[in-house]
Parts: C-alpha cells; sequence; structure tokens
C-alpha cells in the first residue's frame, strides 16, 4: 500500500526517457579497413563474397591447418547456427577454397596473428 501512495504521489522511480522507441540508442561504429585480401584460387569471388561479410581475410587465411571435414563442419556451422546466407550448392565450393589456400599457407603465415594496430 505504501509503495501505491509513493507512486501515486510521484515519489516513485525516476522516469527515463528512451532514445529510440525500442529503448535502445542508434549507434554508429566504424570498423577499420581490412587491407588483406583472401589469396587468389578455385571460387576466390564466391568465398569472399561470402565468408568476408563476417570475416577478415586475416582472420580466415590465420587458421590453423583444418582437414576438409573440418572446414566442412565449420561452414555449414556457419550456416546453420549463425544463419550464414550461403546457399546450400555454394558450400562445397566455398570448402574447396579453404582447403585449397589453407594448404598452400606457410605455417608462419597460418599461426602468426595478425599485427595490432596502436590505439
Amino acid at each position: 500500500m505504501l509503495v501505491l501512495v509513493l507512486v501515486l504521489s510521484g515519489c516513485g522511480p525516476p522516469s527515463v526517457e528512451p532514445t529510440a522507441p525500442d529503448g535502445f540508442a542508434d549507434v554508429s561504429v566504424t570498423l577499420p579497413e581490412d587491407r588483406t585480401l583472401l589469396p587468389p584460387g578455385p571460387n576466390h569471388e564466391l568465398a569472399t563474397a561470402n565468408c568476408t561479410a563476417c570475416h577478415s581475410a586475416e582472420m580466415i587465411t590465420h587458421q590453423p591447418r583444418l582437414t576438409r571435414a573440418q572446414w566442412e563442419a565449420n561452414v555449414e556451422k556457419m550456416v546453420s547456427v549463425y544463419k550464414a546466407n550461403i546457399a546450400p550448392a555454394d558450400v562445397a565450393p566455398i570448402v574447396d577454397y579453404l582447403v585449397t589456400v589453407n594448404t598452400r599457407l606457410t605455417p608462419a603465415v597460418r599461426s602468426a596473428p595478425p599485427p595490432r594496430p596502436e590505439p
């Protein structure tokens, strides 16, 4: 009863005005430009169009050496779990590209983390 009296008398919790109808503020984020390109290879355009929508080329080229089955599982996970918009017919060609490129990269390129820009 006391709470009802306090709320009706204007002593309730402070009113917070949301910045947007859904209560979330609009925020603009500018990400650093990725200057690395995926290496050439069969199905390069397909992999670039699909994989770099979410991943940087550096992230893709710095993966450990994975087997075909591991790449297939990773791509399938991107589609089924993370809802990547990859056509079913494009999965195999993308896996082919990732396997081909991944086996051509030197161990130093695969394991060395990309340099971080100074803040």
